[in-house]
């Protein structure tokens, strides 16, 4: 990876500066003022980003810019197309994000800066709103650093080491499944949210979401009542669901990365009994491909992107999980249902 400066130009002042690293990846965060700095410090203590001193010598991957006030004007639009919680705007090789009365503006290919615009009204200065708009840029600033967000869970087999990716979208079972896989002694990196990042011919998933998000519904059809002392706070972007400190009801058994060897498709069936199908690797690339859009629509670093999905599905078995109510009832039945996939 080429690691390269950017121009940023926010704020001289040091002490609005920030930097983070994860995997290859150091990202630099410019504030305009000390409210921004706090509500991306509160937002970022959420991830596995590794703190680092200001005086950092070695230039970021990407920077990001976070303004606080009101929005630009769009310059002259391409095309505009709906996103989740917004809409999305290109002009050119940028793109421009309106995401919650909040601008996230993505800068072209070989212009490593992702700048933010924080919206002053009510709604914009929501807990969730906030989330949201920040979430585009730091997903949007990883992609033009070559890692690449994957909205799945990711845990390891204890006796083999074998990683295991579980995706799905919201209401697939991911949180139930890795709560149950950490519970019968399996190593964890999230229960939803992953960083892939191409080590040469071979692909490397990195934790980036800390906590777990769980329902109290779920967790008490799990039985697993001890785990309910790791609830915390409502979690900003889903209030139905709770923060679950993995590492109060799992200690020692975080994992920060792993090589996947095994794919997972999950979908509930309200079946009784669970099974599983295998997938051709023709079929888990299109179901990579399905799972990680901006492979797809993000000119910019779109190529690399699939690329690296394309070399995750070839050091990867896939299977779909067609999950039943034995995997919430039963307690081992997950570790016994899905180890024998990870050793085929």
């Amino acid at each position: 990876m080429t690691t390269v400066l950017a121009s940023a130009s926010v704020t001289s002042d040091t002490s609005l500066v920030r930097f983070y690293r994860i995997g290859g990846c150091l990202l630099a965060f410019n504030f305009d003022d000390e409210t921004t700095a706090r509500l991306a410090g509160n937002f970022l203590e959420c991830f596995y980003f590794r703190a680092l001193p200001a005086d950092a010598t070695v230039g970021p991957t990407c920077t990001v810019e976070v303004f606080s006030g009101c929005l630009p004007r769009l310059p002259s639009v391409r095309q505009t197309f709906e996103v989740p919680r917004g809409s999305c705007h290109t002009s050119g090789d940028y793109f421009h994000f309106d995401i919650d009365e909040s601008r996230v503006t993505v800068h072209p290919a070989g212009e490593p800066l992702v700048s933010v615009w924080l919206g002053e009204t009510e709604h914009a200065r929501h807990p969730v709103a906030i989330v949201n708009a920040l979430s585009y840029a730091i997903q949007a600033a990883l992609r033009k650093s070559s890692l690449f967000d994957f909205h799945a869970a990711g845990v390891v087999e204890p006796r083999t080491g074998a990683g295991l990716l579980i995706a799905g979208g919201s209401n697939s079972g991911k949180s139930s499944l890795t709560i149950r896989l950490a519970a019968s002694g399996w190593g964890y990196l999230s229960d939803d949210m992953l960083v892939l990042e191409g080590e040469g011919l071979q692909v490397r998933a990195r934790a980036l979401r800390r906590i777990f998000a769980v329902s109290e519904g779920a967790l008490a059809g799990l039985g697993m009542p001890d785990l309910f002392a790791a609830l915390g706070t409502p979690v900003n972007s889903d209030r139905s669901k709770r923060r679950l400190e993995p590492d109060v009801g799992f200690p020692g058994r975080f994992v920060a990365d792993c090589v996947p060897r095994t794919l997972c498709f999950a979908k509930i069936t309200g079946e009784n009994l669970s099974r599983v199908e295998p997938l051709s690797q023709a079929e888990a690339m299109r179901r990579l491909i399905r799972h990680c859009p901006w492979a797809s629509y993000d000119h910019g670093t779109g190529r690399e992107h699939l690329g690296v999905l394309a070399r995750l599905a070839g050091q990867c078995s896939a299977f779909m999980l067609y999950s039943g109510r034995d995997l919430l009832e039963e307690p081992t039945r997950a570790a016994e249902l899905l180890a024998p996939c990870l050793r085929n």
